[in-house]
């Protein structure tokens, strides 16, 4: 596989290992700050307000250096993500968590243009196998995390071991070509339609999220789980995931994009709870 695919994809799959592992350390996390579930899901936030400035800095920078930003921003997403096993506050964790969020609204920016540009270059599809491969990273790390919390491991050389896979990646990703042309600087524009999809995808960003943080505290302090069966909550949410993205691969193909994706929202609507 050439490199210019095979580092992004390891790359989406690193990124997901991180997510994964995170969801199922946080009630260790929050054990360890002393919080309440109120100011965690408070400390949660600034996750987001990081992430918003940051993507937008990193489209710009996307538009000059195309996949050269994929290698410095899995750095420096590395070095972010070991932060919050440093805080033994809930202040210091939300100023860890900010940190946290640049670093990954970046390198998800980093690594989605990497891959669509890779697409538009070789005429081959994969983004979906790519977004599926984040799954898979999360459903691995997810499942391993618990047990590693069973056997007694610290939030800390859990996020340490998770940093170290992400700089691993990112020599896969060193020198990817830069992007093929400069793109035109223009003012940036919203149209309400773009607007509407926004609003659309925060609303399932809030669920996932919600899924994938929340679930391994809710099976550990409402259901009394195990440590070990922490891990299958946000562990099956994320194999449905690999399953419909991969599924998506070849269903786009022979339904369409339109079909593919009124058909996805039906399903979604018939099984919300």
């Amino acid at each position: 596989m050439p490199r210019n695919r095979l580092g992004p994809l390891a790359a989406f799959a690193a990124f997901g290992v991180f997510w994964g592992t995170w969801g199922v350390l946080l009630p260790d996390v929050k054990q360890q700050v002393d919080a309440s579930v109120s100011e965690l899901g408070a400390a949660l936030l600034f996750i987001s307000l990081g992430a918003l400035p940051a993507m937008v800095v990193a489209g710009r920078l996307s538009d000059r250096l195309g996949g050269r930003l994929v290698a410095p921003a899995l750095l420096l997403f590395a070095g972010a993500i070991v932060l919050p096993g440093l805080a033994h506050s809930v202040v210091w964790l939300g100023i860890a968590l900010v940190a946290v969020g640049a670093a990954s609204g970046a390198l998800d920016v980093a690594i989605n243009t990497a891959a669509t540009a890779e697409e538009a270059a070789s005429g081959a599809r994969f983004i979906q196998i790519a977004h599926a491969l984040f799954s898979a990273g999360f459903v691995v790390s997810a499942l391993a995390v618990g047990l590693a919390r069973q056997a007694g491991a610290d939030p800390l050389p859990v996020l340490a071991g998770a940093a170290a896979l992400l700089a691993g990646v990112a020599w896969l990703n060193a020198g990817l070509p830069r992007a093929p042309h400069r793109a035109e600087r223009r003012r940036m524009t919203v149209s309400r339609r773009l607007l509407v999809l926004g609003i659309l995808c925060g609303v399932a960003f809030v669920v996932e999220s919600g899924i994938e943080n929340w679930s391994a505290l809710f099976l550990q302090e409402e259901l009394g789980a195990s440590p070990a069966a922490t891990g299958l909550g946000p562990g099956f949410f994320a194999v449905a995931m690999v399953i419909g993205r991969a599924a998506g691969q070849n269903l786009e193909g022979r339904l369409g994009e339109r079909r593919l994706f009124t058909a996805g929202a039906a399903l979604a609507g018939v099984a919300w709870p």
